[in-house]
């Protein structure tokens, strides 16, 4: 068994840090409009929508950080 030592790999950055925050922010700014759109059309029901799609953005966002630490 060979007993070495991984290199990290850096990626090259292809978008300025403005591109960067210009996508970050881009889907926050619709969400405002849409969010409240879907909530008011589903009324109390909007629960069973919510709770389910907060767990699995919370479960992506886990996943994307430790592929990104990876």
């Amino acid at each position: 068994m060979d007993n070495y030592q991984r290199q990290p790999v850096l990626l090259p950055r292809n978008l300025s840090a403005l591109e960067t925050w210009g996508f970050g922010l881009t889907g926050h700014v619709g969400w405002i409009g849409t969010a409240p759109a879907i909530h008011a059309a589903l009324g109390s029901n909007a629960i069973f929508v919510w709770l389910p799609g907060v767990i699995v953005a919370m479960m992506l966002n886990l996943q994307v950080q430790q592929l990104g630490k990876y």
